[in-house]
């Protein structure tokens, strides 16, 4: 299935594409994504633990 997938990619894509110098456009890609991730975790630990705090001090 995966093999027929990428036989599909190969006849759809043109020959351009794998000329392309893909490295730093998937390192950028990698950099936000990780990022956002950080953020997001940092975020919903800072979220839960202020609630910690109102739960115990009320």
């Amino acid at each position: 299935m995966a093999v027929r997938a990428g036989q599909m990619a190969d006849d759809m894509l043109p020959p351009s594409t794998y000329q392309m110098n893909w490295g730093p456009v998937a390192i950028t890609t990698f950099s936000v994504a990780l990022a956002s991730w950080i953020i997001a975790y940092y975020t919903i630990r800072r979220r839960q633990a202020d609630r910690e705090r109102d739960i115990i001090s009320h």
